[in-house]
């Protein structure tokens, strides 16, 4: 019990570090954008020099308020509008309706109500239960949010590159292929497998799905356990 302890708290470490690394990741692709934009040159025009004879503290003011409104609004906002006419779409081209509910189907419950069960029963491990699961669609969604990000900003500095300037993520890929292909093989492989990472946690964002968990003592698994007790022994 308490090796599975530690696993959990591991877990959620790692989950925590990997969710810095992408908010460090989309602040990088976001300066890069906006660098692009402004100047017409990414990141690699920045110097301590630089910084000190060009920027002031309005702008980086202004850069700060601008990621925060793109990530707390602009993104939140894309999706709440565009997502149910995807899933319309889709259900319309599947003829399947079932696309639209939001129940993810038999055997889950409402977070809010397992909340208030555990509260007026006073059970700790399903609170505990229910704060995990939360903990991890946010971490989810935090993860997906920063990923649409980074694919965003990415787009828009090769948008608005010239004069052979390029993002960020392009000189990277320029200075490995100068190395002997025994170094620059293995880099493009794991590079690329972090850019198809990216693409999948676009779909790990929090919806109305997520509103549900697949809880064990549900009504639902309660009857199969009696349908299984009933059943003969073979």
């Amino acid at each position: 019990m308490e090796l599975w302890k530690q696993v959990k708290i591991s877990a959620i470490q790692k989950s925590m570090q990997l969710s810095w690394l992408f908010v460090l990741l989309a602040g990088i692709t976001f300066l890069d954008c906006i660098l692009m934009i402004q100047y017409g040159e990414g990141v690699t025009i920045l110097s301590w020099e630089w910084v000190k004879t060009t920027l002031d503290i309005q702008d980086i003011l202004l850069g700060v308020g601008l990621f925060s409104f793109i990530f707390a609004a602009v993104l939140p906002g894309f999706w709440f509008i565009i997502w149910p006419l995807l899933l319309i779409g889709i259900s319309y081209i599947t003829k399947n309706h079932k696309i639209l509910n939001d129940y993810p189907g038999d055997g889950h419950e409402r977070i809010e109500s397992l909340i208030r069960k555990a509260a007026e029963d006073g059970n700790t491990a399903l609170l505990r239960f229910c704060e995990r699961h939360e903990h991890d669609i946010e971490s989810k969604n935090l993860l997906s949010l920063c990923s649409q990000g980074m694919i965003l900003f990415t787009f828009g500095a090769w948008l608005f590159s010239d004069n052979g300037n390029q993002p960020i993520i392009m000189n990277f890929f320029d200075f490995w292929e100068a190395q002997p292909w025994y170094i620059a093989m293995p880099i493009n492989f794991l590079v690329g497998l972090f850019c198809m990472a990216v693409f999948l946690m676009v779909g790990m964002k929090k919806n109305q799905s997520s509103e549900y968990v697949y809880y064990p003592e549900t009504s639902h698994n309660k009857k199969i356990k009696k349908d299984a007790e009933k059943a003969p022994f073979i």
